[in-house]
């Protein structure tokens, strides 16, 4: 993967000079992204803070960040992402004028206008500028991964259950098994990407692949089904993108798909072998119930996904341009005061259900003025934009399947993160049309 200024440590320096490299990456803006976007899931690895981990690491964020745009400059390559997200925002600020959900909407507002909007910002216009920013924070990213994954294999190991584990002072929130799933999948799905592009046989593969094993193994007896679909789908990508080719009568199969397959093939013999004998997961019984819940829906009880997608889209047919306001769907579904929890489970339909097809217009052009670097040829020919996309692919998974969208900050960050540099050799032909197109996007 190509970066712009490689550092490493020096191997002649012995200690000294891995100490140095050590505390580079530690001490580095993406550090402190990673702690902004997971600091609240992560309390049990963290020293006591008084105040809020979102906002304390975001704050520290905004100081660094500030430090380096004087430095080196905005990336003028992310402003029009930020500049659709700022008028995607500003037409959910402007649902809350007619929202009856005000309480849960006013208790949401600073989140929306302050902590997504800086998380898009700081990606698409400061870490997306760099690719070795880029790079380590998909390393940091792994890391983490790696750490919940084992910690909660662990716990699976010693307590029987993680999904309904609270701690050992009972303290720990109900959707941990959630919130640890999603950000693992995202890890696994960058660490399944580096199994495949580091040389075969080196150390780099040997730990990638253990992460990657040790991450999918947790979401399956975690009951995340959203981080396993998401994990199935950055697999599915990767596939697509480098598909096999016939050049000179003779059909090349990428290490992608020899890789890709190869993994799939054992999770599927893994899976219909718990099948054949009766065992289970906790994410697969979770989807085995989904399915027979379909099938029937005398079995369901409580809210479940059904419920919630028939009441978006009756939502919706109430108010179809506008949309029931900020949170608006929570009073219409749940009624006054919902409990937490109560949003469709789908991104669309959230948006459709709350901001009607205006918002849904707005959000398209946002997702597309951050998608619009994706085309096949950057991404065969670019790795680091491969697996960002493949990272990216398990947060979209998130928020079509599990997530409130309004406030997925992650969602901000990585749409932001697409805005990234390309390699080196081909700056200056990206360059002539980055300013093509951005001179395009401001006429428009």
């Amino acid at each position: 993967m190509a970066v712009d200024h490689p550092i490493s440590a020096d191997r002649k320096s012995g200690l000294i000079g891995a100490g140095r490299w050590l505390v580079y990456h530690l001490l580095s803006l993406e550090t402190v992204l990673v702690l902004f976007l997971h600091g609240r899931h992560l309390r049990v690895f963290l020293p006591n803070i008084p105040f809020p981990e979102t906002l304390l690491f975001g704050g520290v964020s905004v100081v660094v960040a500030g430090w380096l745009i004087l430095r080196d400059g905005i990336y003028r390559r992310g402003i029009p992402i930020v500049i659709a997200g700022l008028v995607f925002s500003a037409w959910m600020l402007a649902a809350y004028g007619w929202t009856q959900e005000t309480a849960l909407a006013r208790e949401n507002l600073n989140f929306i206008l302050g902590v997504n909007l800086w998380a898009l910002f700081v990606a698409a216009c400061v870490v997306a500028n760099s690719r070795e920013r880029v790079l380590r924070l998909l390393l940091l990213l792994v890391a983490v991964a790696g750490v919940l994954s084992f910690s909660g294999l662990y716990i699976e190991q010693m307590h029987g259950s993680f999904r309904f584990y609270r701690g050992s002072a009972g303290d720990w929130d109900p959707r941990t098994y959630l919130s640890w799933g999603n950000i693992v999948a995202t890890g696994a799905a960058i660490a399944m990407a580096l199994v495949v592009q580091t040389r075969l046989g080196s150390r780099k593969q040997l730990v990638a692949a253990i992460i990657f094993c040790a991450g999918f193994l947790f979401v399956m007896i975690s009951g995340a089904r959203g981080a396993a679909l998401g994990i199935t789908a950055a697999a599915l990508f990767a596939l697509f993108v480098d598909r096999p080719r016939i050049n000179h009568g003779r059909i090349e199969v990428p290490k992608t798909q020899f890789v890709v397959v190869t993994v799939s093939l054992l999770l599927v013999a893994y899976v219909a072998y718990l099948l054949t004998t009766g065992q289970t997961t906790s994410t697969l019984g979770r989807f085995l119930q989904l399915f027979d819940q379909a099938d029937d829906p005398l079995l369901r009880r409580g809210a479940n996904r059904f419920d919630y997608f028939a009441g978006a889209y009756r939502a919706w047919l109430a108010a179809p341009l506008f949309g029931q306001g900020l949170y608006g769907f929570s009073h219409f579904f749940c009624g006054p005061g919902a409990p937490p929890g109560c949003y469709p489970h789908n991104a669309i339909l959230h948006i459709l259900a709350d901001f009607g097809l205006i918002g849904l217009l707005l959000f398209g052009v946002f997702a597309v003025a951050a998608m619009r670097h994706l085309h096949l040829e950057r991404l065969r020919r670019d790795p680091l934009m491969l697996t960002l996309t493949m990272a990216f692919v398990t947060v979209v998974v998130n928020v079509m399947v599990a997530s409130d969208t309004a406030t997925n900050y992650r969602l901000f960050f990585f749409l932001g993160l697409l805005a990234l540099r390309p390699p080196p050799a081909s700056d200056d032909e990206e360059d002539e049309e980055e300013g093509e197109d951005e001179d395009r996007a401001v006429a428009a």
